[in-house]
């Protein structure tokens, strides 16, 4: 079965689900675009971001504000509390190998660390939310607003976004059936505003969307 989240279909029908899902403006991100000296450089300042250094600082054990709250610590994770604002109660599983920035650097041997999360924040969720542990789903964002690999664990209700989203399910399965898929692979994105003024998204690999209304967005 094909991959709904990261696939190779023509522009024509990335265009038509941009529409049905009432994106904006979306973009086809592959691995040349990903590499590209400008995208490396927008990660490089995103990397460098006063406001992004939380993570870091959870990684080193330096902590941070009191609302920062770690669950769970282990020598390859943490689960932490999501200060995303939300009707539910969040959280982030934080990553803490410096080398894996996003999901196209996970691998195939990444697969046995992914289940491990997996086991561990289900093992979390049956103590902290146990009427509830049932209706949250593990997934990633791509691209993520931290270049720091970490998993959001929501209810499925706080979906957002959906063409950023990556359960973390499908990527394990992604992974088995091949090693490489995420650095090999052509992945949907929506575009944020700073993404948009990457020269790299200004040609044939942008795809605006329209709104609701069928109007061109702005």
């Amino acid at each position: 079965m094909e991959n709904p989240y990261s696939c190779r279909r023509h522009a024509v029908e990335y265009k038509a689900r941009a529409h049905a899902c009432h994106m904006k403006e979306v973009a086809v991100c592959s691995p040349e675009t990903y590499g590209s000296r400008a995208m490396q450089e927008f990660i490089k300042q995103k990397l460098a971001d006063r406001d992004k250094q939380w993570i870091y600082k959870l990684i080193r054990g330096e902590g941070g504000s009191e609302r920062e709250v770690v669950y769970v610590d282990t020598s390859e994770f943490m689960i932490c509390r999501d200060l995303h604002p939300g009707t539910d109660e969040r959280f982030l599983v934080v990553f803490k190998d410096l080398a894996l920035q996003t999901i196209r650097d996970l691998r195939g041997k990444h697969v046995g660390l992914l289940r491990r999360v997996q086991n561990s924040v289900r093992r979390f969720l049956s103590h902290a939310q146990p009427q509830l542990a049932g209706e949250y789903r593990i997934f990633f964002h791509y691209t993520p607003s931290v270049f720091q690999l970490h998993a959001h664990v929501s209810m499925m209700h706080a979906y957002t976004q959906r063409t950023r989203v990556h359960p973390l399910s499908v990527v394990v399965q992604n992974l088995e059936a091949k090693s490489t898929h995420y650095r090999d692979a052509l992945i949907l994105i929506s575009l944020c505003r700073s993404m948009k003024s990457l020269s790299v998204y200004n040609g044939l690999f942008a795809l605006d969307g329209a709104g609701s209304d069928g109007n061109r967005s702005k």
